[in-house]
């Protein structure tokens, strides 16, 4: 068994000063990965008691043969970017950034492999008088690509009142071509009260360094659901083939249903904070409270359909999730003569809640709806969901008088768990 591996990485970065305010920038990048792998498997000579060598087909034993596997992959990764950067300062206290950029990613795979048998072991190359074999899982190909568009504007004035906007129009091979961009825009504000004068002024706030009140809003894109997820697809094997006119016939057949209006999933999250610092920040607390909501949820709804339908599901979009919480950091940080300390710890409340599920909405015998298993419209993900209990059997005629639970737990007896009939059936 060896495997040979060999990679080339080539990074440049090309910057241009127009002036003093202005720069150009752009980067190239270029990764690429091969790998092979050769797989020998020798076929083992067996012999009688007697000593005379078995003639494993004709004696009717099942020997391994001899075989040879070889097997290649190769990964290219192209990337390519570049952006304008702008940043000057404005009657002495006004100070503005700003970017502008594109951004190309192109990431493409080839494997392929093959294994014969009844080769000759002395050779070291793929060599073989028996079956050559050629399976699809011998043979990948394919490739992804994303294209984005993206600007930032920085603003603030005397670093007391904070503006940040930032825009991004993304672009993914992994959709259709109508909904292959998604635009993705956020917004920051900030005040950092502690930079007023009446704050500075004021000797009974003295203590504290930075005090700083923030919000945010936001969107962010989702594309991690595979390649090729929207378009239909043949799969061939044994089960596909039939009999035509008397003859054995390969088929094919689509297996999977797929959503050709497929798009990006998106997250629009809400934030306000505070960052406070205190005793030539020694002392620093931060916290924030965060509402979170996703929705076009790319997902498998595999267990909220019936069997009925014939065919397996691709991603879609549905449904939506929401999460919200607090979150609370607080640091320390001093000098004692030549020793030097910081510590940091951090504490979150998050709750999260499934607010539709979309195909998966479905009414089970609890009276719940969701996908019968962890997704439930108004709880948490991945909740534990089980029967209800109502204590244990203290005796033999505790059981005889309760409802038949026999279909879940059968033969109860005392100190078997007592299971509530909530559906009534």
């Amino acid at each position: 068994n060896k495997l040979k591996v060999s990679e080339i990485n080539i990074s440049e970065k090309f910057t241009y000063n127009i002036n003093k305010h202005l720069d150009v920038v752009a980067n190239l990048g270029y990764n690429s990965g091969v790998a092979s792998r050769d797989i020998k498997k020798m076929a083992i000579t067996s012999y009688n008691y007697a000593g005379t060598k078995i003639n494993t087909k004709a004696d009717g034993y099942k020997q391994e043969e001899s075989s040879y596997e070889k097997t290649s992959s190769r990964t290219d990764f192209y990337s390519m970017a570049g952006y304008v950067d702008y940043h000057n300062t404005f009657a002495q206290h006004h100070n503005v950034s700003a970017m502008v950029g594109a951004q190309y990613e192109l990431k493409e795979y080839d494997y392929f492999g093959v294994s014969v048998k009844d080769i000759q072991n002395s050779l070291e190359t793929v060599n073989g008088a028996g079956l050559v074999n050629l399976t699809d899982k011998h043979g990948t190909k394919w490739h992804e690509a994303v294209m984005s568009y993206y600007s930032r504007l920085n603003y603030n004035y005397k670093s007391k009142y904070l503006l940040e906007v930032n825009m991004r129009y993304d672009g993914s091979s992994r959709f259709p071509t109508d909904n292959k961009f998604g635009f993705f825009p956020s917004v920051a504000v900030g005040w950092r009260l502690s930079e007023e004068q009446f704050f500075k002024e004021a000797e009974s706030l003295s203590f504290i360094d930075n005090l700083k009140l923030k919000a945010s809003y936001g969107i962010l894109g989702n594309n991690n659901i595979g390649n090729y997820p929207y378009q239909s697809t043949y799969a061939l094997g044994k089960a596909m083939n039939y009999v035509f006119g008397g003859v054995y016939t390969q088929g094919a057949a689509v297996t999977t249903y797929v959503d050709p209006t497929l798009k990006w999933e998106k997250t629009r999250t809400t934030d306000v904070g505070i960052e406070t610092a205190f005793w030539n920040n020694k002392l620093t607390f931060n916290a924030a409270y965060f509402y979170r909501k996703t929705t076009d949820i790319l997902y498998k709804p595999s267990a909220s359909y019936s069997s009925i339908f014939g065919l397996g599901l691709s991603q879609v979009n549905t449904g939506s999730l929401e999460n919200k919480g607090w979150e609370f950091e607080i640091g320390h940080q001093n000098k004692i003569g030549e020793f030097s300390y910081h510590v940091n710890g951090n504490f979150s409340i998050i709750k999260n809640k499934v607010i539709s599920l979309g195909v998966g909405d479905v009414e089970q015998k609890s009276g719940m709806i969701g996908n019968g298993s962890d997704l439930f419209l108004g709880y948490p993900m991945n909740m534990f969901y089980g029967y209800k209990t109502d204590g244990v059997f203290l005796t033999d005629d505790e059981v005889k008088e309760w409802h038949d639970q026999s279909k879940i737990a059968p033969n109860s007896k005392a100190g078997d768990l007592r299971y509530v009939d909530i559906s009534g059936d």
